[in-house]
């Protein structure tokens, strides 16, 4: 009998994390990280839109200096390329006028800092494989 191949599994997805904290930025690369996704990092919006091509779900803040997250969601969502890129947005700020006018742009999801990183993980994990589902079915029409 032949021994069978090791196969390396295939990494979960790509995940942009986009804060303008650098501890948030750490802890949200390592938990992913762990969780066998490969993680690019941005410190500002700019920064995100020059990587969000290689991703398959944002993590995205709200409140940051410059262009904030709001602007970055629309810019993403007014590229026809994109539109169905997922963008999860958390932030401090904890009133629901702000989580409806994210969703409203076409946010995701909406999380709350402090962010709950087993619920995080959940709705990544969800939103990587979906949207790996879909690009794989795109391609094979």
């Amino acid at each position: 009998m032949a021994p069978v191949p090791h196969v390396e599994p295939e990494a979960p997805g790509r995940i942009l994390v986009v804060d303008d904290e650098q501890s948030t930025r750490w802890l949200m690369e390592m938990t992913f990280q762990m969780e066998g996704f490969t993680v690019i990092s941005a410190k500002d919006g700019e920064e995100a839109l020059a990587h969000v091509q290689e991703c398959d779900v944002v993590l995205l803040d709200l409140m940051m200096p410059g262009m904030d997250g709001m602007t970055v969601l629309r810019r993403v969502r007014s590229n026809p390329k994109l539109a169905g890129l997922p963008i999860l947005m958390f932030t401090a700020r904890t009133d629901g006028l702000t989580a409806r006018i994210a969703k409203a742009e076409g946010v995701s999801g909406f999380h709350t800092k402090p962010v709950d990183m087993d619920h995080l993980v959940i709705d990544v994990r969800r939103l990587a494989e979906t949207r790996i589902i879909e690009q794989r079915a795109a391609h094979e029409v």
